[in-house]
């Protein structure tokens, strides 16, 4: 079938995220025959180990992003407020002062990146490394990245950092 982010299934995560559901987005390839490849789409898991107990703990836990492809280069995604600091998956209390989103987009050269806050989205220009970052206030809610390359084709989306007070 298709590759890519199906946007029904997107549409439906979303509705579940402003329910306040924690729901973990995830995407799986399957291989029937030439040309569908393999590896597309799949989702880098952040375990503490490479064993199926830590890896499944860890996609209940939302530390899921999903890749274009498995030889795509992983963002990175970190969301500051005060003395305080979230990555995919994780809870963040937000703290009256500035806030900031730090992305890391190697190998994006021309590409582009588009965080999403509570389904507002946000465009983020990506310097020749890579690297972005938007600074603002934050409110409940969650927020969560999209990169896209020069062709302006998805790379990759996190899971949210969710935002509590």
């Amino acid at each position: 079938g298709r590759t890519g982010p199906q946007e029904d299934a997107v549409r439906i995560w979303e509705q579940l995220l402003r329910q306040g559901r924690r729901a973990t987005a995830v995407g799986a390839s399957d291989w029937h025959r030439e040309p569908a490849p393999i590896d597309a789409p799949n989702v880098r898991v952040r375990a503490p180990a490479l064993d199926t107990g830590a890896i499944l703990n860890r996609i209940r836990a939302g530390r899921v992003i999903v890749m274009r492809a498995a030889a795509d280069p992983t963002p990175a995604f970190t969301v500051r407020s005060g003395l305080h600091s979230a990555t995919v998956g994780e809870s963040l209390t937000i703290a009256g002062g500035p806030a900031s989103i730090e992305i890391g987009a190697p190998g994006l050269r021309g590409g582009r990146a588009v965080v999403v806050r509570n389904t507002t989205r946000i465009p983020v220009p990506l310097d020749a490394a890579g690297k972005g970052r938007l600074d603002g206030a934050l409110s409940p809610g969650y927020i969560r990245l999209e990169t896209y390359d020069a062709n302006g084709e998805m790379v990759a989306f996190t899971n949210p950092v969710y935002l509590v007070k």
